[in-house]
């Protein structure tokens, strides 16, 4: 698995990120202004991102999308979430469509 770590430097451009946030169904303006500062406060723009957990868990991608919302999001290939679009849609989900943000633990942002 370390071969998927060696990359993990490259960034998306603005307009690359935004492209595959669209994609993933953030259209709604305050919805994509959002998920673009978590993505860049969680990886930088970066989808080879990773981070292994004080618990033993990993936060993996775009998003950091973290190994207990695996079985939720429907996730049976950890490494899949390397690949932005994927990990956009799967953010997406958590999001429930770009509408809560506490999995990202973003203040005041849910209401």
């Amino acid at each position: 698995m370390a071969t998927y770590y060696q990359n993990n430097t490259t960034k998306l451009s603005d307009s690359a990120l935004i492209k595959v946030l669209t994609k993933a169904g953030f259209t709604d303006p305050e919805a994509l202004r959002t998920a673009y500062a978590i993505v860049y406060r969680e990886s930088g723009s970066r989808p080879f991102a990773y981070l292994k957990n004080s618990n033993g868990s990993f936060d993996r991608g775009l998003f950091q999308i973290n190994d207990i919302n695996h079985k939720n999001l429907g996730i049976s290939n950890p490494i899949d979430l390397y690949d932005a679009e994927y990990n956009a849609k799967k953010a997406y989900k958590l999001s429930q469509g770009g509408k809560i943000w506490w999995p990202w633990a973003i203040p005041n942002a849910d209401g």
